[in-house]
C-alpha cells in the first residue's frame, strides 16, 4: 500500500488583482526558478494558515493534470502542497 504524505513548500506566485480587489493566482515560480502556469482555479475559500494560525486564503488549482492546494497567508507569503513524498506500508 502506498501512502502520500503532504508537505508544504514556500513558492513565489504571479497574481492578477482585479479592479474589485480580487486576487487571482496565474502562475507559480518553483524553488528551481521554473514557472508553472496555473491552468484553472477551481475555488478559493478562507482558512487558517498552514504556517501560522492567522487567516489565509486556500485555492484549489490545476497545473497540467495535477491538482494542488495553494495558500496565501495574511503575512503575504504563499505556500503549496508538495506531494512528492510516498511511503510504502
Amino acid at each position: 500500500m502506498h501512502e502520500m504524505i503532504q508537505s508544504i513548500a514556500g513558492v513565489n506566485v504571479i497574481a492578477e488583482f482585479t479592479s474589485e480587489g480580487k486576487m487571482i493566482p496565474l502562475a507559480i515560480r518553483w524553488k528551481t526558478g521554473r514557472i508553472y502556469k496555473i491552468d484553472k482555479v477551481t475555488y478559493n475559500c478562507d482558512c487558517v494558515g498552514v504556517m501560522s494560525s492567522k487567516n489565509a486564503q486556500r485555492y484549489l488549482i490545476t497545473i497540467g493534470s495535477q491538482q494542488r492546494h495553494l495558500f496565501y497567508e495574511a503575512n503575504g507569503r504563499w505556500f503549496i502542497e508538495d506531494k512528492k513524498h510516498v511511503l510504502e506500508a
